[in-house]
């Protein structure tokens, strides 16, 4: 059930234990840096990492894709860092991992797995095509079945001591990987990066709002959204946004 392609480095996975980013990560996450925004295809938000993710980190980039997020977080979380990218889709897979090695980006792990409800909800299907609705409930020709687990299964089976940060973006499933990150959550208090799309949350019968009122309300976060360089306090989602920051009380108190 548990597929895990290394990129490089050594050391059990997670240990994040490689050599120092190479040249071409660093002119990667420097353009990156630069177009977010301003580039379609490119959030602004790829701008706002640095602030919330420190060296030595180590992140959990849920459906990764092509990993715009990935190579930036990979340089942010550093050398003693730690970036564990799960991306169910083949293709996509393949090219992080090679992506991964050709940058010099050791610190990062590609695993071919959903993260979600587990197994415990309906099974999910990949199709061939990425662009499209990738992960479907019901089979399609050509499709494969998907292995699923959840965070808190994810940080068990790779013996991570800790985690700091996750990014979610999974095609309005980010109720299922929220249930399925509760000890995680309230154990090590990660900052959050949560797309939230109304119109994909709907496909899962989940409103933003009740979303939002789970981690603000029930495990004490923040929310927050990028705008003018930096992350803004906001009360609600709003329509002109789809990435929110999610920061627990207790980190800031202690300036996390």
């Amino acid at each position: 059930m548990y597929d895990d392609s290394t990129s490089g480095g050594g050391g059990r996975p997670g240990s994040g234990r490689g050599g120092r980013p190479g040249i071409r990560l660093t002119f990667a996450t420097t353009a990156l840096g630069w177009a977010a925004g301003r580039w379609p295809g490119l959030d602004g938000e790829l701008a706002g990492l640095r602030p919330v993710v420190r060296p030595g980190s180590v992140v959990l980039d849920l459906a990764s894709t092509y990993g715009a997020y990935t190579w930036i977080l990979s340089r942010l979380a550093g050398p003693v860092g730690s970036v564990h990218c799960f991306e169910p889709l083949p293709g996509p897979a393949r090219r992080l991992t090679r992506s991964a090695t050709a940058l010099g980006s050791h610190n990062v792990r590609v695993h071919r797995i959903g993260i979600g409800t587990g197994g415990r909800g309906e099974p999910l299907w990949a199709g061939r095509d990425p662009g499209a609705a990738a992960l479907r409930i019901a089979p399609a020709p050509g499709s494969t079945q998907v292995p699923m687990a959840t965070v808190d299964d994810a940080r068990r089976w790779l013996e991570l001591d800790r985690v700091d940060f996750i990014r979610v973006d999974a095609d309005g499933a980010e109720g299922a990987v929220l249930s399925g990150a509760f000890v995680t959550l309230l154990g090590d208090r990660p900052t959050l990066l949560l797309r939230i799309d109304p119109a994909r949350l709907a496909a899962h019968d989940v409103r933003p709002g009740d979303l939002v009122r789970r981690l603000t309300i029930t495990l004490g976060y923040r929310m927050y959204r990028w705008s003018a360089g930096s992350w803004h306090l906001v009360p609600a989602v709003t329509d002109d946004r789809c990435f929110y920051l999610f920061r627990a009380r207790r980190a800031e108190s202690g300036g996390g």
